[in-house]
């Protein structure tokens, strides 16, 4: 007895996303097989493969669909293909091979305005503005560096994400500060001494008018005098301030993305009075 077993064809196509890509950017490979017979279910795993050496592999899920996603495709074009074994019923399909491209990182990186005066005190921006250049996406972090003291920047966004040939902007926001700070108080020993004084005048003052019967009110007055005294060592702890030196600054501005690589753009900070 002889039994034949129809072998069901199947057929396998591939996608890759994103195309093109930027160097470390992770691209996913998907699979779709079908089979020529409707209602068949699917089982199995697919073959990812880069120039003919398998990079991954992915099993299908009920829809007939494989999915591999890779971040190590090197600069260039590559020519991806992706390949069902089959199994049982099944037949295997390899399907046709899809070029990928991954570029390094393509962006520009430019502020507006080129020079930026701020008063002390006050607050400015700069706008931060990025664009793809040959289709490149990506997300890219934003930082400054050089700030004069007392000088802070904020990023209204610390990061920018890129669609291909697109553009994203954000604002540095710069906050020239005037800061006050408690001296220490170096008046201590003088208000020791301020005090000493006034109280051994008071202790002294019973021997020149203790037989006088303005005692009690030139007493009253050295006591007085001795606490005005003391408050007037207390106010001398005062306060310093601290504040930018007005001037001119070169201010960089660093756009990085994942595989950091990075561009610079330069402002001109001016601090004025």
């Amino acid at each position: 007895m002889t039994e034949t077993i129809t072998v069901i064809v199947t057929t396998t196509s591939l996608t890759a996303s994103p195309n093109p890509a930027g160097s470390g950017q992770p691209v996913t490979l998907t699979a779709t097989v079908i089979p020529a017979s409707p209602g068949v279910m699917l089982a199995g795993s697919v073959t990812f493969q880069d120039g003919g050496t398998a990079i991954g592999t992915g099993t299908l899920n009920g829809a007939g669909i494989a999915t591999f996603t890779t971040s190590t495709l090197a600069v260039g074009t590559h020519t991806l293909m992706a390949t069902y074994a089959g199994g049982g019923s099944l037949g295997g399909s390899t399907a046709a091979p899809f070029s990928e491209t991954i570029i390094a990182s393509a962006f520009t990186l430019s502020l507006t305005p080129s020079t930026l005066t701020v008063h002390v005190g006050q607050t400015g921006a700069v706008t931060v503005q990025l664009g793809s250049v040959g289709g490149y996406a990506g997300t890219l972090s934003l930082s400054s560096a050089g700030l004069p003291q007392y000088v802070t920047g904020t990023f209204g966004s610390p990061t920018l994400t890129l669609q291909g040939n697109g553009n994203a902007t954000t604002e540095l926001t710069l906050s020239a500060q005037v800061m006050t700070a408690a001296e220490h108080p170096p008046a201590w020993g003088q208000r020791s001494e301020t005090l000493t004084a006034s109280l051994a005048a008071i202790m002294l003052a019973p021997l020149y008018f203790v037989r006088r019967r303005r005692f009690a009110f030139v007493l009253l007055s050295v006591f007085v005098a001795a606490l005005l005294a003391g408050a007037s060592g207390c106010s001398n702890a005062g306060y310093a301030i601290n504040t930018v030196t007005p001037g001119t600054y070169t201010i960089p501005v660093i756009a990085t993305d994942a595989n950091r690589n990075s561009k610079t753009a330069n402002f001109t900070l001016v601090i004025v009075p």
